[in-house]
């Protein structure tokens, strides 16, 4: 099922009782536009370590209307994964979307 190739893997974190925990997001990039889109329709709501993920298009913040926008614009490779455990790592995202890319 790969389509593409995943550029990038990040894992917000902030430091927790000494620890590097997740701040329950992080950002995906893939090689292509088309897998990105695929990949934030296939795998919206799917559970991660007791979390079901929020995947939203990426897209820079330029101003306000570029904002309301981005459900209109579809060309970006990069995803924003939402609600994502604590517990979570970059190496977990990898393998989840692996199939993928």
């Amino acid at each position: 099922m790969k389509e593409g190739k995943i550029q990038s893997v990040r894992l917000k974190k902030h430091l927790k009782n000494g620890k590097q925990v997740s701040m329950g997001y992080g950002f995906i990039e893939f090689d292509s536009v088309e897998t990105a889109t695929r990949v934030c329709s296939d795998l919206q709501g799917t559970i991660l370590d007791g979390n079901a993920l929020i995947l939203q298009l990426c897209h820079a913040k330029k101003d306000e209307q570029a904002v309301k926008n981005v459900e209109k614009d579809k060309s970006t490779t990069k995803l924003l994964v939402r609600n994502v455990a604590s517990e979570a790592t970059e190496k977990d995202l990898r393998q989840l979307f692996s199939p993928f890319g």
